[in-house]
């Protein structure tokens, strides 16, 4: 009888054992530079005036703030600037932007100006806004110059409506960026 109690506890401590196990579960977490957006230029085409012999068409504005006039028969009568604005980020690090590739300007009574060819200069490399991703890769700083850029299309003078536009009145579209890592 000893015999078989001596089996007995035998085995219910070799099976108490099978259900008690120990194990240790390991916790990572990596840390980055969230993006930020900062000096932010809004882009200005200046002030422009037209007569009787101004034909319309497109001008542009470069990412790097050079204004053409082209055949618009439009004049410039004061200068304007292109946007522009600072992405910082983790140094050398993957980034992907997609911005729009128009944008609509309105006098708010119904009168519009669209903005198209929209493009970005980043890191000395062109762009061109199409609503598609470009992959880009940060500078050693994190601190990234962006500069904005795009092609107007004015009216003929028949069609012209003397006002300010602007991508901020009623009705009107922004220039849109989306930045995110990969």
């Amino acid at each position: 009888m000893l015999h078989k109690f001596r089996y007995a506890i035998l085995c219910c401590l070799v099976s108490s054992q099978l259900y008690a196990l120990n194990t240790n579960v390991d916790v990572n977490v990596t840390l980055e530079q969230a993006l930020a957006v900062s000096n932010i230029n809004h882009m200005n085409f200046g002030t422009l005036s037209y007569n009787s012999n101004s034909q319309g068409g497109s001008i542009t504005l470069s990412a790097l703030g050079v204004i053409d006039m082209k055949q618009s028969g439009y004049t410039q009568v004061s200068s304007g600037n292109h946007a522009s604005f600072t992405l910082t980020s983790i140094p050398n690090s993957s980034i992907q932007i997609t911005c729009s590739a128009t944008a609509v300007l309105t006098n708010g009574n119904n009168a519009t100006i669209n903005l198209n060819n929209i493009n970005y200069q980043f890191g000395g490399n062109n762009y061109s806004c199409s609503n598609q991703v470009t992959n880009i890769t940060s500078n050693t700083s994190g601190s990234n110059q962006v500069k904005v850029g795009g092609e107007m299309v004015l009216p003929n003078y028949s069609q012209a409506t003397q006002n300010t536009y602007s991508t901020s009145s009623a009705g009107g579209s922004d220039i849109s960026f989306l930045i995110a890592y990969p």
